[in-house]
């Protein structure tokens, strides 16, 4: 069971589908409450990520999850790049697919209760980089709504979208494990001028599809408890 719990954190965190570094502390948003005790590991599919997992985590112990609404933090600020129905729509199809994918697998809690892991998770910033050339520096939500589709100039881009997620007792609030990680979605064309939920529909598939899967994997099934 330790060992699926492992496959699951791994997969969870490197579903990135390129070869890229690690986030680094100057990434970090300010959700999680503790940074120190990341780790850097390697995922079962080579690539480098953040995590934590607490010692007194036994999978054993847990059988569902209770998928919290996503949100962004910080809370970037509406424009024409990206309207407050795009951000909306954003928060509802990344909560919906989550939770859609673990009740396919009978995972799904409706509330906190023994045995239930509680999940949140932060969509804390974008990356922009033209294709074959050098990434730019991380661009925070409030940069890029200020119009950094302009700026990076008319060549197709790259979008990398950065996760910081907890997982908790949903009883107790206890963490019991944390991850940082990004994932590269869909590129933008050299005419993009404004983010869509479909230029993020790959991520939020990738991020819910494979990690709610190896979830299935490592918890104790329901009927086991």
């Amino acid at each position: 069971m330790h060992i699926l719990l492992s496959v699951f954190i791994a997969l969870c965190l490197t579903l990135t589908g390129c070869s890229s570094n690690i986030v680094k502390p100057t990434e970090f948003s300010g959700y999680l409450a503790n940074y120190a005790q990341l780790n850097e590991a390697t995922g079962v599919d080579g690539e480098k990520t953040l995590r934590w997992k607490s010692g007194d985590f036994t999978a054993e112990n847990y059988h569902q999850v209770l998928i919290k609404d996503a949100v962004f933090h910080p809370k970037p600020q509406v424009s024409k790049q990206v309207t407050t129905e795009t951000l909306d729509a954003l928060v509802r199809y990344s909560s919906k697919k989550l939770q859609t994918e673990a009740a396919k697998r009978q995972l799904l809690a409706s509330k906190a209760g023994k045995g239930i892991v509680s999940i949140r998770t932060a969509i804390t910033g974008v990356k922009i980089s033209p294709e074959a050339l050098h990434p730019l520096e991380i661009i925070p939500f409030k940069l890029v709504l200020a119009g950094a589709g302009a700026a990076i100039g008319f060549r197709d881009h790259d979008l990398m979208v950065y996760y910081e997620i907890v997982g908790e007792d949903s009883l107790s609030h206890k963490p019991l494990f944390t991850v940082v990680r990004k994932i590269k979605g869909d590129t933008l064309d050299s005419k993009w001028d404004k983010m869509e939920v479909k230029d993020m529909h790959k991520i939020i598939n990738q991020l819910s599809e494979q990690g709610i899967e190896a979830l299935a994997k490592a918890l104790t099934p329901t009927h086991a408890q």
